[in-house]
């Protein structure tokens, strides 16, 4: 049995959004637990990711409205 809890696998890896954490089963308030990190608005990490630039940078580039886009 698989722990409720648990950040799904593919989000372990390094920085996703809230949209990928949603489209993963993830409830918004999950993303409050100790062993995540919001790093910008819809932007959060796991506590445990070492940080790597470009995945970083890919993170905050999905979590970035482009120009001309309304928030």
């Amino acid at each position: 049995m698989q722990n409720e809890l648990a950040l799904p696998a593919e989000l372990l890896s390094g920085p996703f959004t809230l949209t990928q954490a949603q489209a993963q089963g993830v409830p918004r308030g999950r993303l409050l637990r100790a062993d995540v990190e919001r790093v910008s608005r819809s932007l959060y990490r796991p506590i445990g990711w070492d940080f790597e630039l470009e995945s970083a940078a890919r993170a905050l580039s999905a979590a970035t409205p482009g120009p001309g886009s309304r928030t």
